[in-house]
C-alpha cells in the first residue's frame, strides 16, 4: 500500500512554482519551516530566529531566498539547485496514499541533485471536514542520520476545502551519495487524524554535477 509507480519522464510537464514554495519563510504557518539558514532552502529552525542569534538568522534569509522577480529558472539558480543536470519530471500512479474521502487526481516527483519534491493535486469530496496539513516526515531509511527536513504547503490556500481541488508541495533533502534514492513520506492533518501517506517513492538519483564539484552547493 501506498507506493508509486514510475511513469516515462514527463517532459512537457509545467516546473513546481519553486518560488511560491520558497514563500514558507516570509508567510510561516503551522507545519512550515519559518527561517531558512545558509544555502539550503529547507535548512530550517522550527522555532524560527531568537535571542542574540535574531539578526544573523535574518540575514541568512535574506541571502537564501531570491527577491520576488526572481522567478521561474532565475529563482533556481538562485537557489543553487540548478546545474548541469538540471531537474528530472517523473508521473507517477499514486496507491493508497490519502485517506477516505480524499483522492489524488494528478501527482509529479521532481528530482534534482540533493533535492527531493512531490507534487500532487488532491481532491477532498463534498461532506468531509476542511483538511489542513500539518507536520511532514521523510524517512530515507538512513538509521546514522537524522531524517532531513521537509517543507509542506498548499499552493493555493491553506485548507483543502469540501468539494474542491488543490496542490500540495512536499519538498526535501535528499542524499547525494546513493545510487537510487527510495524513502517514504507522510503529512500528518493539522489537528486531525487524516494522514497523506506514501510508503515509497524510488528513483535513480541524478549523476553528480560536475560544474559544482559533486552536486551540492
Amino acid at each position: 500500500m501506498g507506493t508509486a509507480a514510475l511513469a516515462q519522464p514527463h517532459p512537457e510537464a509545467p516546473p513546481v512554482d519553486v518560488h511560491a514554495l520558497r514563500q514558507v519563510v516570509r508567510e510561516g504557518g503551522p507545519g512550515q519551516a519559518e527561517g531558512y539558514q545558509g544555502a539550503s532552502p529547507l535548512d530550517a529552525s522550527p522555532e524560527g530566529p531568537s535571542g542574540g542569534h535574531a539578526g544573523r538568522d535574518a540575514q541568512q534569509v535574506e541571502q537564501a531566498v531570491p527577491p520576488r522577480e526572481a522567478q521561474g529558472l532565475t529563482g533556481l539558480i538562485a537557489l543553487g539547485i540548478l546545474g548541469e543536470q538540471g531537474v528530472r519530471v517523473m508521473t507517477l500512479s499514486p496507491e493508497d496514499w490519502t485517506p477516505p474521502g480524499m483522492t489524488v487526481r494528478q501527482a509529479r516527483l521532481y528530482v534534482a541533485t540533493g533535492w527531493m519534491a512531490l507534487e500532487v493535486t488532491l481532491s477532498l469530496a463534498r461532506g468531509e471536514l476542511p483538511w489542513t496539513p500539518g507536520e511532514a516526515v521523510v524517512d530515507h531509511w538512513q538509521s546514522e542520520k537524522a531524517s532531513p527536513k521537509v517543507a509542506v504547503r498548499l499552493l493555493e490556500g491553506t485548507s483543502l476545502l469540501p468539494g474542491g481541488s488543490a496542490r500540495m508541495v512536499v519538498e526535501w533533502e535528499a542524499p547525494t551519495e546513493k545510487k537510487r534514492l527510495r524513502c517514504k513520506l507522510i503529512v500528518s492533518e493539522q489537528g486531525g487524524a487524516r494522514a497523506f501517506n506514501v510508503t515509497e517513492l524510488s528513483v535513480a538519483a541524478p549523476p553528480p554535477d560536475a560544474s559544482r564539484g559533486g552536486g551540492r552547493p
